[in-house]
Parts: C-alpha cells; sequence; structure tokens
C-alpha cells in the first residue's frame, strides 16, 4: 500500500504545516541509527529544527532558505523540515541509499522537496552501488545557505572529507554555513601515528564505521579551503558527535584559536591547568597525569565498547534477516530456473517445428520469396542502427572504456560496446555513461518508453532541447540557470558538462 500523498494532499500541507506526514518504515530507520522511535523523526511544534542558526551575518531561520542535505537518510531532517513553520524555498536530499532516497521520493518529494541518489560505494549504506569513492555534488545546484551533513563526516575517509568539503565551499552562498558532527582526537597522546596518520578507527572491517579525526590537522584542512570554525557544541558524552558549523566569509566569527576540546574529546587533558603552562612545561610526562589519562581513558574504552557490542548485536540480527531472506531468494531462484528451462523447452520445440516448416516450403520452391522478405527487413533495420550509433558516437556521451568497466560480461564477450548497448543494452537498464541513467529516463519520460526508441538517441534529439534531465543526479534546469550561454548556444547541456570536465 503506498503512502505517498496526492496533489491535493500536497495543497493542503502547503496550507496547513502541521498536518501529518507519513513516517519511514522502521528497517529503513534501524539501517541509520538505533534510535527509531517516532519523536525522532517528528516536529509537532514546528520549530527550527537545528536552532536558528542565527550568527554572524545570518538573521533567525535565513540559513534555511536553500538547503543541501548530505546523507539525508530515509529523510529524518526532510520530514522536520516540512512541518517547520518556515520552511525551505528549495531543498535537495542526497544518500548513498537507494531504499531510502526511493522511499523519500514517493512520500516527501513536493513543494520544492527533491532527492537524489549519489551512486558512491559504501559497504553498509550503499554496497550495491558503483565502486565510486566520490562523485561530484556540484550538478545539484549552488548558492545553498545550509549543507547539512547530520552524521556524514563520522563515516567518510580523509580523501573523501577533503573532496567533498571542497565541493561545498564552491556550492554555498557568500554567507551560507556547513553544519555537521566530527568525532575528534588528539594524537599527540598516540606517540605510535606517524606525521601523514591523521584518522583512527574502530573497525577494521567497516573503516567507515566511525572515523575519528586529529584535532590540529582537521584545523589546517579548513585553513586551507578557506573555511572557519564559526561555532561549535562540544559533547558531553564520549563516544558522541561534536556539532560544528562551518562557513566561508568573514562576516562570520572565527573561533579556530579560541577553542579548545574538553574532556569528552579522546586525547585531550581532564584539567583546564593544563592549559595554563606553556606548551615545553606541560606534564605529559608525569606518571600521575599518565595513570589520570589512562584511568580516564579506560573508561571511555569500557563505554566504547558497550557501544560497539549493542551494535554487533543489531549486526548479527540483520546477517541474520538477510541470511533468511537469501535461502528464500534461493528458492524462489531454483523455482524460477525451473520454470525457465520449461520454458526453453517449449521454445526450442517451437523452434524446431518452425525450421520443418520452412524447410519444406523451401522445397516447395517458395525460398525467393522468403529471401526478399528478408532483405526488406535488414534494409529497414541497418538504417536505424547506423544513424544512432553515429549520433550517439559523435555526441561524446557514449564513455566506451566505463562501460566496459561497469559491465565485465560486454568486455569478455568481444562486442562493440556502442553496438551492444543499442542493440541490448539499454531494454537491461545499462547506463552509457555516469550521468544518463537509462532505467530512469524511461520511468520518468513514459512517452519514449512507449515508443520503444532507445533512450540516450531520444535524449540527444529531443530531450535535452526540451530540458529533460538525462538522470536524478543532473538537473538540468539549474544547469542552464547557472550557463545561460549554454542555453542561449542551443547546447546540449550534458554534453556542455562533461567536456567540461575533461577540459580542466
Amino acid at each position: 500500500m503506498s503512502h505517498g500523498l496526492s496533489l491535493s494532499s500536497c495543497y493542503d500541507l502547503a496550507l496547513k504545516p502541521t498536518m501529518s506526514l507519513p513516517f519511514p518504515p522502521l528497517a529503513l530507520r534501524r539501517l541509520v541509527s538505533p534510535v527509531v522511535d517516532d519523536s525522532y523523526y517528528d516536529n509537532p511544534s514546528g520549530d527550527y529544527i537545528l536552532g536558528p542558526l542565527d550568527m554572524g551575518p545570518l538573521a533567525p531561520g535565513q540559513a534555511y532558505e536553500r538547503v543541501l542535505d548530505f546523507g539525508c537518510g530515509p529523510g529524518r531532517d526532510a520530514r522536520r523540515l516540512l512541518l517547520q513553520q518556515e520552511r525551505p524555498k528549495s531543498y535537495v536530499g542526497v544518500d548513498v541509499n537507494r531504499p531510502a532516497i526511493e522511499w523519500c521520493q514517493e512520500n516527501l518529494m513536493f513543494d520544492g522537496f527533491r532527492f537524489v541518489h549519489h551512486d558512491v560505494w559504501s559497504p553498509r549504506y550503499g554496497a550495491e552501488n558503483s565502486k565510486n569513492r566520490y562523485l561530484p555534488l556540484t550538478p545539484l545546484g549552488s548558492d545553498f545557505t545550509l549543507i547539512n551533513a547530520n552524521s556524514v563526516f563520522t563515516h567518510l575517509l580523509e580523501d573523501q572529507v577533503e573532496f567533498y568539503l571542497r565541493e561545498m565551499c564552491s556550492m554555498l552562498a557568500p554567507t551560507g554555513i556547513i553544519h555537521g558532527g566530527w568525532f575528534f582526537f588528539s594524537k599527540r597522546w598516540f606517540p605510535m601515528m606517524g606525521d601523514s596518520q591523521n584518522t583512527i578507527f574502530i573497525s577494521e572491517h567497516d573503516a567507515t564505521a566511525a572515523v575519528y579525526y586529529d584535532w590540529d590537522y582537521f584545523r589546517g584542512l579548513l585553513r586551507s579551503l578557506g573555511l572557519r570554525i564559526a561555532a561549535v557544541k562540544w559533547t558531553t558524552v564520549l563516544g558522541f558527535h561534536n556539532v560544528l558549523t562551518l562557513a566561508k566569509s568573514e562576516l562570520f566569527p572565527d573561533l579556530d584559536d579560541k577553542i579548545r576540546p574538553p574532556s569528552s574529546v579522546l586525547g585531550f587533558p581532564r584539567s583546564e591547568s593544563f592549559y595554563s603552562l606553556p606548551e615545553s612545561e606541560r606534564p605529559i610526562s608525569s606518571s600521575e597525569v599518565w595513570v589520570q589519562q589512562i584511568a580516564t581513558d579506560l573508561r571511555a574504552a569500557q563505554a566504547e565498547l558497550g557501544r560497539l557490542l549493542a551494535e554487533k548485536k543489531l549486526q548479527d540480527e540483520q546477517i541474520a534477516s538477510l541470511t533468511a531472506q537469501r535461502d528464500r531468494s534461493t528458492r524462489q531462484l531454483a523455482a524460477e530456473r525451473d520454470n525457465w528451462a520449461q520454458q526453453q523447452a517449449g521454445i526450442r520445440a517451437s523452434h524446431e517445428q518452425t525450421v520443418r516448416i520452412l524447410s519444406a516450403r523451401l522445397e516447395e520452391g517458395s525460398w525467393k520469396a522468403l529471401a526478399r522478405n528478408g532483405e526488406d527487413m535488414i534494409s529497414r533495420l541497418r538504417p536505424g542502427l547506423s544513424r544512432d550509433i553515429h549520433l550517439i558516437g559523435m555526441s561524446g556521451l557514449f564513455d566506451a572504456p566505463w562501460y566496459l568497466g561497469q559491465y565485465p560480461d560486454v568486455r569478455e564477450a568481444g562486442v562493440d560496446p556502442l553496438t551492444h548497448y543499442l542493440q541490448s543494452g539499454a531494454a537491461e537498464g545499462r547506463d552509457p555513461n555516469p550521468y544518463f541513467d537509462s532505467d530512469w529516463y524511461l520511468r520518468n519520460n513514459p512517452d519514449v518508453a512507449a515508443s520503444g526508441i532507445n533512450p540516450l538517441s531520444h535524449y540527444l534529439r529531443h530531450g535535452a532541447i526540451e530540458q529533460r534531465d538525462p538522470s536524478p543526479a543532473f538537473d538540468t534546469k539549474e544547469y542552464l540557470r547557472l550557463h545561460p550561454e549554454v542555453l542561449s548556444a542551443k547546447l546540449n547541456p550534458l554534453v556542455h558538462f562533461l567536456s567540461s570536465r575533461k577540459s580542466h
């Protein structure tokens, strides 16, 4: 049963901010957090979900005008923003988990809200995605007043954090802010770590389960990107997020050298008197300080162990559920295989009968008519295929190396990748490049699906001119707004975008 909203419901919701919205399924909630209560996803008072965010040049609520929700999951913050008395004028939610995005698209995508699947691999949240470690966010838009990253940077590795922070800097409005959670530690208390080691992990099987960043490295990274710490909320509990607000405008306060992590951050002293001494005189080698530090860190480790055991229990339950699902799927696959074998036997029998009939007709002298019909059919098919090959090949939208890398069966078969895509690849849901989603294009353009035209061929001939999107990752209208010269020159926006990236 669908939980989506009708057009009339959407109209009512625009007038009544407190109207009820569907809650995400428990399975999706458990995937992203052990907290699954409805209240965690609700906003009955209509307050600002992150507070008024009135810092620097921002008036209360001004930061919520254009929101990019990086790692939106099953719509926790999106649902709360829809219930906020002052809703964002535009909102883009992006996440690597496809089921979560599909649920949000079905239930929450209206009134300026949209959701996009980010095809980046994650061992827990996007195991079925492509093997990309990161992809650009800039096609999603610019001039965002708030980029929200709730529980995302704590699951990204060092190169991914540097990439996405750089992307976000270019997407911020002049007085925009980045709001996100982080784990920090000080590697001064971990003498075994080298200069190039800036992170620690809690799981050798999934390094992204929780990532802690060295505080000094993090401050240096922000300075290199032109970002400043405008606000910070330190956790009082070991193992919980520290919430930082980052900005690039000089109109915001710069707290970089004015704040010190408290004792709830791993590796930092438990006494404020420690900071009052010159660094050369800080008693980091005294036995008393070391004993106190070890005792405190032991308690922290015990708390972390309890959290990990609880997480392991949840993972064991998920593994048991997945194992049962796999067994059911195996039985279903065996039944379908048997059914398929029976169908193939029937097809072979029908084929053999057809061959016998054709052989008999050939013996009767009708082979000339059959040959004539075959030549007519080939003459009709070949020009269309040839025109598509020429059109797509010249456009630059078919990335043959990427196609062969994504679909090794095509590479192993030794067939021409473009011919394969035109003859069967598109029908099988295969994509010609990372920014053109064949299945998505047909689902969102039923007239194209009904016509039987190859989706990429239609996009090159008609779709781009009609400003249709090639995939949820590329917003055509937004791109043309940012690049009016492409619109005035009547260029294909996706071709322009990909050729511009190659030229840089």
